[in-house]
C-alpha cells in the first residue's frame, strides 16, 4: 500500500515525494510510527530510496526497479492526471 501511495501522490521532477509522513500515514490509515517502520523496510528491500534531505527531514522516492525479463531499468511509476 505504501509503494502505491508513493506512486500516486504528487512528485518532484526527480520522483521525490515532498508530502509529510504524517499526511501519507493518515491517507492509508496507519499510525505515523507504523508508516515510518514500513518505509524503512521498503528502503531495505529496494522499493524506496532516500532522495535527499531538507534540514532534518529525509525525502524519499520510488526506487528504479530492474526489469529482469528485459534486463533494463523501468522508469518511476507516475500517475497521470
Amino acid at each position: 500500500m505504501v509503494v502505491l501511495l508513493y506512486a500516486a501522490v504528487p512528485q518532484q521532477p526527480d520522483g521525490s515525494v515532498m508530502t509529510r509522513a504524517t499526511e501519507l500515514a493518515e491517507t492509508v490509515r496507519m499510525t505515523t510510527p507504523s508508516f515510518s517502520r514500513t518505509r524503512k523496510e521498503l528502503v531495505s528491500l529496494g522499493w524506496l530510496e532516500q532522495a535527499g534531505r531538507v534540514a532534518q527531514v529525509k525525502i524519499y522516492r520510488l526506487a528504479e526497479q530492474e526489469d529482469e525479463a528485459q534486463g533494463r531499468g523501468r522508469e518511476y511509476l507516475r500517475v497521470v492526471g
